[in-house]
């Protein structure tokens, strides 16, 4: 994986800033799961329980924001969904069997 153990515990206390952590799970998607390639954002899914969705996905930009922050301005693309969702959008779908939990 091209994600720093530093990066990681970034994300990890912006995510527990937002008390966030442990009701919801995040995982690590995309370019940066493969060594060999170069560049690329960092892609984030946070999975979090069907009864707090809404409140989540409404600070979703202040989360992204705080992450890009903290990451030293590195773009950030962070996707909230909750199980129901990951197992019926066609996106996430795709990518579901390459999600790696930070």
């Amino acid at each position: 994986m091209r994600i720093s153990q530093k990066e990681i515990s970034k994300i990890k206390n912006i995510l527990t800033e937002f008390q966030l952590l442990p009701s919801c799970k995040i995982f690590l998607f995309g370019s940066r799961l493969y060594d060999y390639k170069k560049g690329g954002d960092i892609d984030l899914i946070l999975l979090c329980p069907e009864s707090d969705y809404k409140n989540i996905l409404a600070l979703k930009f202040r989360i992204k924001s705080e992450l890009e922050f903290a990451l030293d301005e590195q773009r950030v693309d962070l996707t909230v969904t909750t199980e129901s969702i990951l197992n019926s959008d066609p996106f996430l779908l795709s990518v579901k069997d390459e999600l790696r939990g930070l």
